[in-house]
């Protein structure tokens, strides 16, 4: 099977972006409807990785951003890669094609929530240049802490 190609999200994509999402993040997953409101508002910085060629199937991963024009950090909401198709360069490729996005939108800089337990994740980010500027306890609720990462994009 080839690499999978990283485009843009289309509305064919919702229910397969839904079922990522649960596969990914289990319990904390975002609701079905959040992928068509996130596609409705943020469809130029949402990007799926999708299987081509004769044995594909389906996505591979997802990552999904939304910047203000007046603004001068963008915010990265969710990157996901399949728990089974993890370890092959998914993530890399669709930050690569959001962060080159928001930059030739205008953004300076984006941000990001990680779990400091996410020590998979958190390695992602450092080999990109990413570095925590905060950290919440309980952002997400109660246990639920996030660092907060930013990488200057200029």
């Amino acid at each position: 099977m080839t690499s999978p190609m990283i485009r843009a999200a289309r509305p064919d994509d919702l229910s397969k972006l839904e079922a990522l999402e649960r596969a990914t993040f289990g319990e904390g997953a975002y609701p079905g409807f959040f992928f068509r409101q996130a596609f409705d508002a943020l469809g130029r910085t949402f990007f799926v990785a999708e299987d081509e060629g004769p044995e594909a199937s389906g996505l591979a991963g997802y990552v999904l951003a939304s910047w203000e024009a007046n603004a001068t950090d963008a915010w990265i909401w969710s990157l996901a890669v399949d728990p089974s198709r993890r370890g092959r360069g998914h993530a890399k490729r669709l930050l690569d094609a959001c962060e080159a996005a928001l930059r030739d939108a205008g953004a300076t800089a984006v941000r990001l929530h990680v779990s400091p337990t996410n020590d998979v994740a958190g390695a992602i980010y450092a080999a990109r240049g990413y570095v925590e500027v905060d950290f919440v306890p309980d952002a997400f609720g109660p246990g639920a802490d996030r660092r907060i990462l930013r990488l200057a994009l200029r």
